[in-house]
């Protein structure tokens, strides 16, 4: 099954289906990155959960990778990421 990635708003309703990274497109990126990133922080086989401040963050690594490049289960966490931040909610990643 892979990682599964849900956002919630501040009161932890669900506001974005929930998607499954089953390509592990999405934990490879998170392992690709370097050991101060947030993505670093993704545990594959456990559940991680960001705030506001670290989806920022997390965006700000996502817009780093060339558009061309990025998988699109990693389009789809910009967008679900995007959208915790205007909820004032929070990513979680659902590891197996």
């Amino acid at each position: 099954m892979g990682l599964s990635i849900r956002a919630e708003n501040q009161i932890h309703e669900r506001i974005a289906r929930v998607f499954d990274d089953s390509a592990a497109s999405i934990m490879s990126f998170c392992e690709a990155g370097e050991n101060s990133s947030v993505r670093r922080g993704v545990f594959k086989y456990g559940d991680t959960m960001f705030n506001s401040l670290q989806i920022r963050r997390l965006l700000d690594e996502i817009e780093a990778v060339p558009y061309s490049e990025r998988s699109p289960a990693l389009h789809e966490l910009a967008e679900a990421g995007y959208l915790a931040i205007r909820r004032r909610g929070y990513l979680f990643f659902l590891g197996d």
